[in-house]
């Protein structure tokens, strides 16, 4: 039976570079038997976070669309198509989206993943990290992004709470 590992990769956790990793290394991967499949990705994508991941499947799951109206749950049963032909050991699936609350933490999303992977075995992945990393590392992306800029004193203001937090 095969393996499903289920990345659902909390932000801000490396999840962008290991999809890259996953994504440039498929055929690697794939001689020592895991599988890191191309349904679901969006080539095209112009935001990197895209370009790597499964955040369609899970964009399916929220009834999300692309601007063509073109998405649907059919990805999902290109995904088994593309499993089933492979045939492989091992899937990696991974995705930021998993982790968006009106998705991985609502009991029917579960069970229609569940649902919908049934032929396979599935194993939930996820990497954490501690939270006064996490909001500094969150910060200073919004920062580089330019979509918050702050003075000086409130800066200040939030390194002393971070040591706080540590300690």
């Amino acid at each position: 039976m095969t393996t499903i590992y289920l990345h659902i990769g909390m932000p801000k956790t490396g999840t962008t570079c290991l999809q890259k990793a996953l994504f440039n290394n498929r055929d690697k991967f794939l001689e020592n038997g895991y599988l890191y499949p191309m349904s679901g990705i969006k080539h095209n994508a112009k935001e990197i976070v895209n370009r790597y991941c499964h955040n369609t499947l899970a964009h399916c799951l929220m009834g999300l669309e692309d601007k063509d109206n073109t998405l649907s749950m059919s990805i999902w049963e290109e995904l088994k198509t593309e499993i089933d032909f492979i045939n492989p050991k091992n899937v990696i699936i991974s995705a930021e989206a998993f982790t968006s609350f009106e998705i991985f933490y609502q009991p029917e999303t579960l069970a229609k993943i569940k649902d919908l992977l049934k032929e396979y075995e599935i194993k939930v992945v996820i990497y954490l990290r501690k939270q006064d990393d996490f909001l500094e590392s969150s910060y200073c992306y919004m920062v580089k992004l330019g979509a918050c800029s702050v003075g000086k004193s409130y800066l200040m203001n939030i390194n002393i709470s971070l040591t706080i937090i540590k300690y």
